[in-house]
């Protein structure tokens, strides 16, 4: 069987290049960090998801 691990918990675009290199992943969840002002009632920040994307990518 297939398993894919979705790592959570504290993920920001700040430690995110650490961790993917240590785990690699295939997927991971992001909370407020990647939300505009840290806060849920907003959007997502474009510019934390796409530095995000870069450092996963490689």
């Amino acid at each position: 069987m297939d398993q894919k691990l979705c790592l959570s918990s504290g993920l920001t675009p700040y430690n995110i290049k650490e961790i993917h290199d240590a785990v690699q992943a295939d997927n991971y969840h992001f909370g407020k960090a990647v939300r505009i002002d840290n806060d849920f009632k907003y959007g997502f920040d474009k510019a934390s998801m796409e530095q995000i994307k870069q450092i996963v990518k490689g």
